[in-house]
């Protein structure tokens, strides 16, 4: 292999077997944050569903928070107990400000499932589409762990 890679020969022999010892880095900007929780049984009580997105909903806003992340998109997703999925999505051009903002679309958002009419096995809250508070898009930020 020297041979041929000459000094790069070493990095590929490594890198082939899963080492590197580079720290990692991100770069990139936060796109998305979401919450999404799996039940243990399949639902159809829409009331029940509305109440576990709201948990997901304070989850997510309480991250939203510690990154200083205004959301403009809040996605509904849901997994039917056949395993499809849908999502529903409303965008608005300010930013939501607060939980009581991004709860009130989430029983908009059901509406527009078939939920109360196929079991639900899982259900999810991503918010996106960011300003930071002073109105831009922000920049990487490291996210709190735990959550």
């Amino acid at each position: 292999m020297q041979e041929v890679l000459g000094h790069s020969a070493d990095y590929f022999y490594q890198a082939a077997r899963g080492i590197d010892h580079r720290p990692v880095k991100k770069s990139q900007a936060r796109k998305s944050l979401g919450k999404e929780t799996t039940f243990a049984r399949d639902i159809l009580d829409t009331q029940l569903l509305l109440t576990h997105a709201e948990a997901l909903a304070e989850k997510v806003c309480v991250r939203l928070e510690d990154c200083e992340l205004k959301p403009k998109t809040i996605t509904l997703k849901v997994k039917y107990n056949d395993f499809t999925q849908i999502t529903r999505s409303f965008t608005q051009s300010r930013a939501l400000t607060n939980l009581a903002e991004i709860k009130a679309l989430l029983p908009e958002l059901l509406v527009l499932t078939d939920a109360g009419t196929r079991a639900i096995r899982l259900i999810g809250i991503t918010a996106s589409n960011f300003e930071n508070k002073d109105g831009v898009y922000p920049l990487s930020k490291q996210l709190p762990l735990g959550l």
